[in-house]
């Protein structure tokens, strides 16, 4: 590791700064396999790397192709349970309803007769309101997470989610096919013991496209700004991880979430849950940083 003409190794005392060392040329170039594997098993050569980076291109499509297989990873192993969530859901509201109606109204069906009345499914909520009745999300949501408003011309699925979330699932005046049901055309009927059936089928195929979404929104939104986060700061400090800019630091930064990434979306499957995405990602991007860097100072003091 010492330059030509310099009999002497680095020490800690005389180490050559980043920049030296890559100036000799001595870093090999990696691939993304040889990257991905590096950063596991010696991240100093990929954080010093990256300081020779004149884009973020490497590490961005890096990052972006483990969260993706994250997000397949989440979705595809949380569906089955979601699915068969879906069938006994179902199962009940086939029970509770009876038969299911299609008329030139809207939606009718057996039970219950008066509304409005409301019942409950392990703690997902369903109102059968009358026309008349206005759909309030935070009279709603003040009580329960989530739930259906069903009435004759209209079914309305709602969450409170950020700022509550409220989507039309079925809607007598839509011109749009898929509010209108036009599947299940003004004379159809749709027995009460085949809706979990039917419901078991539209989730097959829904349900793992759903959470694919969901989660990998929900993880990519997360990382993202805690990586900016991270990526600013040196900048705003202006402190010695500063050097090389932005650029260098957000590469560092992107190489840096990968392990933490994989290793939230692991333990958020297999461990119990005590800590949620954001708060093992946090803890474990803040324990890759401190022992990454701790391998680069040992590296770069010849150790």
């Amino acid at each position: 590791m010492a330059e030509p003409g310099n009999d002497h190794p680095p020490t800690p005392t005389n180490n050559p700064p980043p920049e030296t060392l890559l100036q000799l040329g001595g870093l090999p170039t990696l691939s993304f396999r040889e990257t991905l594997v590096g950063l596991f098993l010696f991240p100093h050569l990929v954080l010093l790397s990256a300081r020779r980076a004149t884009t973020v291109k490497r590490p961005l499509l890096l990052f972006l192709g483990i969260w993706a297989l994250c997000s397949l990873f989440m979705g595809l192993t949380l569906a089955p349970g979601l699915v068969t969530q879906v069938g006994e859901f179902g199962d009940w509201l086939g029970d509770e309803m009876g038969q299911l109606r299609r008329t030139n109204e809207g939606l009718a069906w057996d039970r219950p007769k008066e509304a409005p009345q409301t019942v409950r499914f392990r703690g997902f909520r369903v109102d059968f309101a009358p026309a008349t009745a206005a759909f309030n999300l935070k009279a709603l949501s003040s009580k329960d997470d989530w739930g259906l408003w069903i009435e004759t011309r209209r079914v309305t699925f709602w969450t409170t989610g950020y700022k509550g979330t409220a989507k039309l699932l079925f809607d007598a005046e839509s011109e749009k096919p898929s509010l209108n049901w036009k599947s299940f055309p003004p004379g159809s009927a749709l027995p009460g013991d085949e809706l979990g059936s039917r419901a078991r089928a539209i989730a097959r195929w829904a349900a793992p496209l759903f959470l694919i979404i969901w989660h990998g929104l929900s993880m990519f939104l997360l990382c993202a700004l805690f990586l900016v986060l991270f990526t600013a700061m040196p900048s705003l400090l202006r402190g010695p991880q500063a050097i090389g800019g932005w650029r260098t630091s957000l590469c560092v930064n992107l190489y840096c979430g990968v392990v933490p990434l994989i290793v939230a979306t692991v333990y958020s499957r297999v461990a119990p849950v005590t800590l949620n995405f954001l708060t093992v990602f946090v803890f474990a991007f803040l324990g890759y940083l401190i022992w990454a860097f701790s391998r680069v100072k040992r590296f770069l003091a010849g150790v």
